[in-house]
């Protein structure tokens, strides 16, 4: 007799330990990771399901909240969301999220005239300047931090041609080199590079539009700028 009153008491002990676990730890979210790390979750979209959350280890442990890396799957094989900029997710996305930043992002992209720039990295000012920072290897995009408040929904991408040019940012970085003289940066780009290249004109339309903003000061909240 006394033998099963023991074992009614572990169970018990095991159910409370469980529960109080449960309540002490609510299930983690891709959208409340991002919230603790102080990121807007409309940087994903809408209805992710699909996750997986990994901490991972850092130099001093004691910090908090601990990076994680993540992994999410769509269910189609790329879709768009719409902001001031559109953005496309392909079908898996991964990356780390650390405070106030996602470091190493892959499967996201950000679209520039008629060309789609792969998204390394997104991050954004602690404590909050209002605006969020999107860095797509050689060109830096800036946008206010508002737009993506919440998640929207993710179009499901038609798969036409203009929906695969991916640049190499290999390439852009190669390039840049030949573009970054100032005043006469468009006219170099010229004698080095083919105007009916659209990596070439993207970088001279690129320095026409920053040296335009240079001596405007015009500035709604977003911007282009060459590295």
């Amino acid at each position: 007799m006394s033998s099963n009153h023991l074992k009614i008491l572990k169970f018990s002990l095991i159910i409370m330990i469980i529960m109080n676990q449960t309540t002490s730890e609510p299930d983690q979210t891709i959208y409340t990771l991002l919230s603790t790390h102080n990121l807007p979750t409309g940087i994903f979209p809408k209805g992710i399901t699909n996750y997986t959350l990994t901490p991972t280890p850092t130099p001093t442990p004691t910090a908090t909240p601990v990076p994680y890396h993540f992994e999410f799957h769509l269910s189609s094989s790329s879709c768009h969301s719409k902001f001031e900029t559109s953005l496309r997710y392909d079908s898996k996305v991964s990356g780390v999220i650390k405070v106030g930043k996602i470091e190493d992002l892959k499967g996201m992209a950000a679209q520039e005239l008629f060309l789609w720039l792969p998204v390394e990295e997104i991050k954004v000012d602690v404590p909050s300047s209002g605006l969020i920072y999107f860095d797509v290897g050689v060109v830096n995009k800036q946008f206010l931090a508002s737009y993506f408040e919440d998640p929207v929904e993710c179009v499901v991408s038609s798969g036409g041609e203009e929906e695969r040019q991916l640049v190499d940012v290999a390439l852009l970085r190669r390039q840049s080199r030949v573009i970054r003289r100032g005043v006469l940066v468009p006219f170099l780009a010229v004698r080095r590079a083919s105007w009916s290249h659209p990596i070439s004109f993207l970088y001279i339309w690129s320095s026409i539009y920053n040296l335009f903003s240079c001596k405007t000061g015009l500035d709604n909240g977003n911007s282009l700028r060459l590295l």
